[in-house]
């Protein structure tokens, strides 16, 4: 299928009996499972095993590609979300397969199909994704890391429109997610900055945007995180994309 979004627009929580391959041309995605959030900018996409409920977000403009595989036909593992990096090779088989689906034959399609699925299958995971805890008391929180920039919001704001304890907070993010609220927190601001630095910005204006006073804090968080500065990890991505 092939939709286009406005900025804003969000899907609300639904399922699919088939796996389903998100990839957007332009634009960037939140998506979040019950149990987990990923960032999904432009050149990533997001496997999704079928019967998993999701919900999806649209980051500005978003032109959205999305490709069905049957359950027993899953390229990845049918029980396992994440985010992959998009070779310009599968980008193209993507956009072929929409394209001639309606009027190619159908051995045609059937080679483009199973290019795809090698292609899927072998994409390159991303460590873009973030634990989500279920107490619906921290859903404030929740709703903050899914609406775009983090940089406005501080963490105090965020844990003052819990209706629990500071501490109560910290508790029910340990239990649920295994990491302090403030590790999460910081989780959180690097997967939103991830996605303008894929659309091009300079990583001074995506530091400033998730809040940081200079851009060598916001590297050095990123390279703790990540193990590798912002423009070695763009320049990676894109060597394993090509490769």
């Amino acid at each position: 299928m092939a939709l286009d979004y406005r900025g804003g627009t969000k899907l609300d929580w639904h399922t699919h009996s088939r796996g389903q391959f998100i990839y957007a041309t332009a634009g960037a995605m939140f998506v979040r499972t019950r149990d987990e959030f990923f960032v999904v900018p432009s050149r990533m996409a997001v496997w999704m095993p079928p019967g998993v409920e999701h919900w999806i977000g649209m980051q500005g403009a978003t032109s959205m590609r999305t490709v069905y595989f049957a359950r027993e036909r899953s390229p990845r593992p049918p029980s396992q979300c994440n985010v992959v990096a998009v070779s310009p090779l599968l980008r193209e088989l993507i956009l072929a397969f929409i394209d001639r689906q309606s009027a190619a034959v159908f051995g045609e399609l059937q080679l483009l199909a199973d290019l795809l699925w090698r292609e899927i299958a072998g994409a390159t995971a991303e460590p873009l994704l973030l634990p989500v805890p279920s107490d619906k008391r921290v859903r404030p929180i929740l709703r903050m890391a899914m609406a775009g920039s983090l940089g406005s919001k501080t963490l105090l704001k965020a844990v003052e429109s819990v209706p629990a304890s500071a501490r109560t907070v910290e508790r029910i993010f340990e239990r649920e997610t295994g990491l302090t609220l403030g590790r999460w927190w910081r989780q959180a601001k690097l997967l939103n900055s991830i996605s303008e630095l894929v659309q091009g910005k300079s990583i001074t204006e995506v530091a400033l945007n998730a809040g940081y006073s200079t851009a060598s804090a916001y590297t050095y968080m990123f390279r703790r995180t990540l193990g590798t500065a912002p423009t070695r990890y763009l320049l990676l991505r894109g060597e394993a994309a090509e490769r």
